[in-house]
Formats: C-alpha cells, structure tokens, sequence
C-alpha cells in the first residue's frame, strides 16, 4: 500500500511540473500572440515582448543608430571609410517589425521547444535593409582611391616626325562585388569592412589606329614650303609642322588634325623677323585740329594665314611652294599717344602769316627755318630758343645768300631773310598769349610785319626765346607757299588776346619808339596786360642822333642789349 503510494506520488511530480510548463507555455504564448516572443534580440538590443507600435519606436531608434554605423572598404592600397547612410544603405521599418515578430513563432509542433530555450536565450531577429545602388556605385566610383582614368594613346615629336606614345590602362572599382560584400557583412551587424577589387580599364582608342593616322601625319610634316612676310623668307621645318598636329580623343573616337591656333603661333613667331613695327607717334595738324599720327607699321599676320597655309600642306605637290602671308597693321604704341594726348594739344590757339616776294634766296632760307620747327612742342614752362633749336645758318646746313641789316645798312649774308619766320612765329605766340624771355625788333621798319611788333634774330647773339606761360603744351606747325609763311599754333583754347593801337614817341633825331598794349582775357575774366614795343630808326647807317651808325644802332627791348652785329631780316 506504501509502495504503491510512493510510486505514484513519484510520477505525479514530473507530470505536475510539465502540465505547469504546458500551461505556462499556452497562457504566455496566448498573452504574447501579438508580441515579439521573450528574449528576442535585433541589432544587438532585446526587443521581446514588445507589441508592434512598440516594436516601431525602437526600430526607428534603431534605424537612426544604423545609419551612423560605419563601413569600411579596403584595396590592397588604401582604406577608406563612409557611413550607410552616405552609401545610400537605410532600415526599411515595417519590413523590420513584420520580421521581428515572426521571429521564434514557426511550425506550431517546434514552438514550444523554441519557447523553452528562448527562456535562457531568445530568437534573433535582423534588420531589414533597403539599398540604393545607384547612391553606392556613385560614392565608390567617385572615389579617387578606387578610380584611375586610363591614359589614352597620343603622340610625340621625335627624329622630326611624329610618333605614338602607348596609352596606359587605368583602374576602377568592381561595384558588383562591392556591394555585394557590403551586403554580406552588414547582416553580420559587427563592424562592417570590406574588401573589394578594382578592376582595369582599357583606353578607348587602340594604337593601331592612331599609328595609321600618324603615318598619313608624317607625309604632310615633309612637305616643303616657304613663307614670305614683309620681304622675309624662311623654309617650315619638319618639326615645327609637326608641331601643329593635335590629337583630340573622346570615348571611342579621336581626330589628328593641324590645329590652326597653333599653325597662327607658329608661323606669327617664325616670321617676326619680317615685322616692321610701329613708328613714334607725333602730332600732326589738320586744319583747326590736331591728331596724333604714326607709321603704323606691318607685321605677320593676318587670321587667315592659317587656312592658307594648311591649304599649302595638305595640297599634293613636291615643288617648293611660296605663299605670300597677308599682313596685319603693327601694335599702336598705345602709351607714348596716350602721353601725346595728355599734352592738351588739339586745337587751334593762334596763326598769324607774313608775306614776302617768290622766288627769292632769302625765301629758301625762311622755309628752310620753318621745316626746322614744324611739330615742335613747348612743354609748360618751357623756354624755346630758336638760335639754339636751329643752331647756326651754313651753306652745309642748305641755308643761301639773303638779305639782312649790319651796322644800319642792308647786306646780303648767308642765311638772310630768317627774321620774316622769326616776326611770323612772334605774332603768333603773342596771339597764344605766351611771354618771351628775349626777343629785339628790327632797326629799320618793313612794311611787311606789323608796326612795332616784329622781332629779329642773328646768331649767336640777337635771339627770340619764347616761354609757354600756359598750363597746356604748345605745337608749332609753319606752312608756306613761294610768297608768304604762316605758323599755326596748337594747344587748348583757354585765353583770348587783343591789341591796342600803337603809340609813338620821337626819340632824338632821327628815331621813334613804338609802344602796342597787348591785353589777355582768361575764359574765367581774369585780364592781364603787358607791352611790346621797337625804336626805328629814319634811316639805313643813321643813329637816332643823326651819327653814322657803326657800330650797329640795332636796340633791344628789355633786357637792353646795344649793337648786335647784324640782323636777319
């Protein structure tokens, strides 16, 4: 009875404990249907027991994490390291949570043997992933560590031809394995790296082909031809034709040409030997103006040139051909006209002309005194003296007998007649209302210059120096005919000059001093006057006294200098 007792109470006990068991197992798993089963894990965190909206909060915390993690992708050469999201790799959220809760819930035979072991160790689950491929491919291929372009063929002068260089094969990422290792260790969930190869890149354009196009190249880089520029010849050479070839290659196409910038350059550098550059600028007047001129100059060359001469080359013919190259005006000397400009010269201020009969020696002599001066500048301030501007009056400097006062008398000198361009040029500097530092009248009145303002000269001693008192430069231009001489005087207008009728005044016996007013007006009525004057004398070789004139009576204005010893007139 005992026995029978024990027996039972024996076997009772391990029904007992697995009827718990079973019925544990029944109210959990009815408590938890809807749940993630006990103990499950997902990205290294336990998410068991945890209803869906649940079990989406956490992804998205593990989603947020996922995309921080860091990927490594190794080559033999170089590591480099990028984040998933950068990669484009993000955790679909609802595909993750629908997994999850899958997880430890199979065949209804097998789930109380997983229940039972996720007791001490749960199910686990994985994230479900989401790749854009094109985002991955672009991040890798982008790359410098994993891209190399291939070196595309192209060619070189050598032994004066051209020849080719072999291209170079360049390198690149094999980005079907890349992503799919990428994808393998990501579902590891430890600390992702890679290893990827890279794979070699073939130019596009074999060297067979081009080889051919250099070949036909190398005909035209023998072939002879002359250039003619400016009177100047030179022969092309080989290697410089050989120069001018370009290759130009794109994804499975290339073209060897004569580049015709580089034909310019090339023959425009050859042929500088022919240029004529540009000559000084000077100013030259035009009626009331005044225009900044130049010899403008030839040099190679024209754009065209480059057609011409590609033409030439590619023209069968084994003669010597010339081609004559169109050429092109030089460079203006852009800072010496700027500088002409900045003088202030560019219109008429004064002219004033004398006249005198043709055909005379002392006629030669004025002209030849006016082409001295014409296109002279007065800079402000600046003092012209035109003894020292022409220097001394010699047959070897192309001057003739003319007339001319010595001692009171007329005498024929070399030279004579030059004081008509003198009176000439002093009206007219009076007219521009410049001042002079010296200047003396004649001693004897011609009725050809105007009373009591005339001027004469006589080297080395009797001269006219004129002062340019004015802020702007002045040019001088004579002309002439064969009976009269003008100068022009150019500069900015900026004053205007009259004159008051001559007074006279008896001064011993034989002489009279005139005196003329000259009054300038500034455009802003500024006024200022000044005097200019001369002492005649009654007659030739008589002193004011009535004495014999020798020496000279010849008398200056101020500074007074007494008997200078002959005068041009």
């Amino acid at each position: 009875m005992i026995a029978i007792t024990r027996r039972k109470v024996v076997i009772g006990v391990p029904l007992g404990i697995l009827l718990l068991v079973v019925l544990l197992f029944i109210t959990d798993t009815i408590l938890n249907q809807n749940n993630t089963t006990r103990n499950t894990t997902l990205y290294g965190s336990n998410v068991g027991g945890l209803d869906k909206e649940q079990l989406l909060t956490e992804v998205g915390f593990l989603a947020e994490e996922f995309s921080q993690t860091l990927i490594n992708v190794e080559t033999p050469e170089n590591k480099y390291a990028w984040s998933a999201a950068e990669l484009g790799i993000r955790v679909d959220p609802e595909a993750t949570v629908t997994e999850a809760l899958k997880v430890g819930k199979g065949f209804w035979l097998f789930r109380p043997v997983t229940w039972f072991a996720s007791l001490a160790k749960g199910p686990e689950a994985h994230l479900r992933l989401v790749i854009s491929e094109y985002t991955l491919e672009s991040v890798l291929s982008k790359s410098a560590a994993f891209y190399e372009a291939p070196t595309e063929p192209s060619t070189k002068i050598s032994d004066s031809k051209l020849v080719v260089v072999p291209g170079i094969p360049g390198r690149d990422i094999d980005i079907d394995d890349a992503i799919s290792k990428i994808i393998r260790v990501l579902k590891l969930e430890a600390s992702p790296a890679v290893t990827i190869k890279l794979k070699d890149i073939q130019p596009t354009i074999s060297e067979y082909s081009i080889q051919e196009a250099v070949d036909n190249a190398n005909k035209i880089v023998n072939k002879n031809l002359r250039l003619q520029s400016n009177n100047f010849e030179a022969d092309l050479t080989p290697e410089l034709i050989a120069s001018w070839f370009t290759l130009q290659i794109s994804p499975k196409h290339f073209n060897l040409y004569l580049d015709e910038q580089k034909v310019f350059s090339g023959v425009q550098s050859m042929m500088q030997a022919g240029d004529v550059p540009a000559g000084e600028p000077f100013l030259e007047a035009q009626g009331e103006y005044v225009i900044v001129n130049w010899d403008k100059g030839s040099i190679c060359c024209q754009p065209e040139v480059s057609s011409l001469v590609i033409k030439a080359l590619t023209t069968e013919s084994d003669e010597v051909a010339l081609i004559e190259l169109p050429s092109q005006p030089a460079p203006a000397p852009e800072r010496r006209i700027r500088a002409l400009k900045d003088l202030g010269i560019s219109e008429l201020v004064s002219t004033f002309t004398t006249r005198h009969n043709c055909c005379q020696g002392r006629v030669q002599n004025i002209q030849r005194f006016a082409d001295r001066f014409r296109g002279t500048i007065i800079l402000p301030n600046e003092v012209l003296s035109l003894n020292s501007h022409v220097g001394p009056r010699t047959e070897e400097s192309g001057f003739v007998p003319g007339g001319a006062i010595q001692n009171g008398v007329l005498i024929e000198t070399i030279g004579g007649g030059v004081s008509q361009f003198t009176t000439t040029i002093f009206n007219a500097a009076l007219l521009a209302g410049l001042k002079f530092d010296y200047y003396q009248a004649h001693s004897l009145y011609f009725p050809r210059y105007p009373y009591g303002r005339e001027a004469t000269i006589s080297y080395p001693s009797v001269d006219l120096k004129i002062r340019n008192t004015t802020p702007y430069s002045i040019l001088i231009w004579p002309s002439y005919t064969s009976e009269s001489i003008t100068v022009d005087l150019y500069s900015t207008k900026h004053l205007d000059v009259t004159f008051e009728a001559p007074i006279e005044k008896r001064v011993g016996l034989m002489c009279t001093r005139v005196k003329t007013k000259r009054v300038t007006t500034s455009l802003n009525g500024d006024i200022e006057e000044d005097f200019f004057g001369a002492l005649y004398h009654y007659k030739h070789g008589v002193r004011c006294d009535g004495s014999s004139s020798d020496p000279d009576s010849e008398i200056p204005t101020e500074p007074l200098t007494l008997d200078p010893p002959s005068s041009q007139n």
